[in-house]
């Protein structure tokens, strides 16, 4: 079987400005369009108008919330619809593996899966149907549409599906065993975000009823509340306001299910981490972002802006030559050691997603094994089917290999060299299956598949601490987060009534 021709095609680029305008004023409900569209002129209203204030630079501070508020709605609402998906493709994946096995065509099979999902996902898939009927590659079309709903598990249907022509009926056993991997898949992030709930419940709880408690105090001290905003006091105010956002956003971050992920898997990176030297190119490049010569040049550029701005900023309080230097070396070096921080983040970042997508490669790895092809072609299969997905320093060494086993390289050697470059559990493990299973006259299916399952066990339970451990520190956070504020406008106005008393 030569999959060399299921290699996927270039994907349609549509427009960035179409895609806002679907995704926040189509595809919503009227109410979500309308506050989508509308949140920043009430709050506008509401600052200015309402209250009497006049317009003032720094209550752009207080654009911050509302900026993340829109942004939450939106993940809400997109990570509702993804669990929702994710819950019903392995029931798709088996009804799609019985119809198949009854003798249905391919296109007959999606019509009767498509009844077990709900919404636009089923709409998207009965349109994949008459576009694969028009002549369409089903393939792309599926890339499309894991691009579209990503982390549903269609990236394990694609490459399967591609070979439709080729394996017929033979596909509806590995079918089988895919909705059984994305059943168990699904089953361990409910738990993992059963646990984090109960922090993310008890931070919702808490940021409520402060917020309460905020509007019932600018209710009965209207008149302490002005004192806030005195040029004495409104700096100060500015600044605790600040800190209880960053507060909230920390709290939001860290009872997440993507940053309990990421915090349990940051030690499984470290050998690599100490055995790679990397330089900042090799950040730049591995940092999962498309870095053109005019985006390195505009981010070489701003710590100089930085610099400047600073300096400028030191010169209205001290004009001395020496503090605007000074000014403009601090800002410079502040900037340049976030940007690099920033970097480094985004290539941890990448490391995780690379320790994350291994293991599904291997499962399609073991699918093009249990189809009947070789080791080199199921490898390629493998590789092919995660393309557009995996992270490009994953990528790169893929095709080496790739390369190096097509060229008759020892296999042994092959292997090794893949294990040296990414020192990672689950690569290392498969490497040592790969050189010593076929010694030993094991199949390395099983071998692989055996691996996998101990590793999700492992992960999962790391997860599960991490979790636990999170949840404990959500209520000190919020009450680091909002007790100085709630303190400063409590009792400043009072401290500014005795001082005017007594002067």
């Amino acid at each position: 079987m030569d999959i060399s021709k299921y290699k996927p095609e270039e994907t349609d680029k549509s427009s960035a400005v179409g895609k806002f305008i679907n995704d926040y004023f189509i595809e919503p409900s009227f109410i979500s369009a309308i506050t989508y569209l509308n949140l920043f002129i009430l709050y506008f209203v509401l600052a200015i108008v309402i209250l009497g204030r006049e317009p003032s630079p720094f209550l752009m501070f207080f654009y911050l919330p509302v900026i993340y508020m829109i942004s939450m709605m939106r993940k809400s609402r997109m990570e509702t619809n993804r669990l929702e998906i994710a819950h019903r493709i392995p029931q798709f994946a088996d009804a799609l593996a019985n119809a198949l096995s009854l003798g249905q065509t391919l296109e007959a099979a999606f019509k009767q899966a498509t009844y077990y999902l709900r919404g636009k996902i089923q709409k998207e898939l009965n349109l994949l149907v008459l576009k694969n009927a028009l002549g369409r590659n089903i393939g792309q079309l599926l890339r499309d549409l894991d691009s579209r709903f990503p982390n549903t598990g269609f990236v394990y249907l694609i490459s399967l599906l591609e070979a439709y022509s080729e394996l017929g009926v033979g596909i509806s056993p590995l079918l089988k065993k895919i909705s059984i991997t994305l059943a168990e898949r699904e089953k361990a992030e409910s738990k993992i975000k059963t646990i984090l709930s109960a922090g993310s419940g008890y931070a919702k709880l808490t940021i409520v009823i402060f917020s309460l408690i905020f509007v019932v105090l600018g209710f009965l001290l209207k008149k302490q509340i002005v004192l806030l905003f005195t040029p004495t006091l409104e700096p100060i105010l500015i600044f605790l306001c600040i800190w209880t956002g960053i507060g909230i956003l920390v709290v939001m971050r860290i009872t997440s299910l993507e940053f309990a992920r990421n915090f349990a898997l940051v030690p499984l990176i470290k050998n690599f981490k100490q055995s790679e030297k990397m330089t900042f190119d090799d950040f730049l490049k591995y940092s999962g972002v498309q870095w053109t010569p005019f985006k390195r040049k505009l981010l070489l550029a701003t710590p100089l802006l930085v610099g400047f701005f600073v300096s400028y900023l030191t010169s209205r309080f001290n004009d001395g030559p020496i503090a605007i230097l000074f000014g403009f070396i601090l800002g410079t070096a502040m900037c340049w050691g976030l940007i690099k921080y920033i970097i480094k983040g985004m290539f941890e970042d990448q490391l995780i997603k690379l320790i994350e997508t291994f293991p599904d490669l291997l499962q399609i790895f073991s699918i093009g094994l249990n189809s009947g092809l070789n080791v080199y072609l199921a490898f390629e299969f493998a590789v092919d089917a995660l393309k557009e997905n995996s992270p490009r320093l994953l990528l790169e060494e893929l095709t080496r290999t790739k390369f190096a086993i097509e060229c008759g390289e020892n296999p042994s050697v092959t292997w090794q060299k893949l294990a040296d470059k990414l020192p990672f559990e689950t690569v290392v493990d498969f490497s040592d299956i790969m050189v010593i299973a076929p010694m030993h006259g094991e199949s390395i299916i099983n071998s692989i598949n055996h691996m996998i399952l101990s590793y999700q066990e492992k992960k999962l339970t790391l997860i599960e601490k991490k979790a636990v451990s999170l949840s404990q520190i959500v209520i000190p956070l919020i009450i680091a987060a909002f007790f100085p504020l709630f303190v400063f406008v409590i009792f400043a106005p009072l401290f500014i009534r005795i001082s005017d008393v007594f002067h």
